[in-house]
């Protein structure tokens, strides 16, 4: 909620005394990747490229979410180094895994960064598709916050994307998310 709310370091700050009550290690990898993401929204690449360093020389195993997550943490760091192709083919096989598995929310936050890696490249009818997927799985659901996180760059891809969309209801849909955001 800090992070949507544009409060970058309180929410920093949040996690860091979560991390220091946490009395598990287990306990501290969830914050610890949404302390990345921060970092990924304040622009502080180097924090998140020493995060994926320190994940890759733990060589730790776990929970298929946690992977994910963290995958998708370098995905978007992918996207912000103009290395948007590297994203898409991380995102394609995290899109099987999540569909196989019936993870709808995984399956919307990938196809939200699937439309801007593909944006990023400057393949509006990939990226436009991408989107509408992600709308289309999110809107039964009402889905709000998925978006709403994703910043600036997704606000003006949504924007450019509505017209494209057929479904009236879904087209409504989407502009609320402006609305919110």
């Amino acid at each position: 909620v800090r992070l949507a709310q544009g409060e970058i370091d309180q929410a920093r700050r949040s996690l860091d005394a979560l991390i220091t009550e946490a009395t598990r290690p287990s306990l501290f990898r969830f914050p610890r990747i949404f302390r990345a993401r921060l970092a990924l929204a304040s622009g502080d690449l180097a924090a998140v490229e020493r995060w994926v360093a320190a994940k890759a020389l733990s060589g730790e195993d776990g929970p298929q979410i946690r992977l994910e997550q963290e995958a998708l943490i370098v995905a978007r760091m992918h996207i912000q180094q103009n290395e948007a192709a590297a994203a898409i083919q991380q995102l394609e096989s995290w899109l099987a895994s999540a569909r196989e598995n019936g993870r709808t929310r995984s399956l919307i936050e990938i196809n939200i960064l699937l439309a801007l890696a593909h944006a990023a490249l400057g393949k509006r009818a990939q990226a436009a598709e991408a989107l509408i997927q992600a709308l289309a799985l999110a809107q039964p659901e009402g889905f709000r916050r998925i978006f709403m996180d994703e910043g600036r760059n997704f606000a003006m891809l949504l924007q450019d994307t509505i017209p494209e969309i057929k479904d009236q209801r879904l087209a409504a849909y989407a502009r609320s998310l402006l609305y919110t955001a």
